[in-house]
């Protein structure tokens, strides 16, 4: 594995790290589950059309207006990593990680 960037790095600098950063705690376990609902051919296809953020793929639910949660919301993800690079778990750190994951199996 390269280097851990720390929380406290991608704070100094997160435009440039946020992919590399959350990605890190990325386990085989993200991506089965990213790929459990989403077909890569999907993530492509959304990507070219400009959804850049993954934010208006069709994913299996979003209750957020409800008090609800979001499906990338509850990824598996390398908690003891993060924990060591100085970061919290929490929906949106596990999103970011999930959304990475996809973004890298689009590639």
């Amino acid at each position: 594995m390269e280097k851990l960037i720390t929380t406290k790095q991608y704070m100094e600098n997160p435009t440039e790290l946020h992919h590399a950063y959350f990605l890190q705690f990325a386990t085989h376990r993200t991506e089965s589950y990213v790929l459990s609902s989403l077909k890569v051919d999907d993530i492509k296809k959304a990507i070219e059309c400009g959804d850049v953020h993954l934010n208006e793929i069709n994913i299996p639910y979003n209750n957020m207006g409800y008090g609800g949660g979001w499906w990338w919301d509850n990824a598996p993800i390398n908690l003891s990593l993060l924990k060591e690079a100085g970061g919290s778990n929490s929906p949106s750190t596990r999103t970011c990680v999930a959304k990475a994951v996809a973004k890298e199996l689009a590639k």
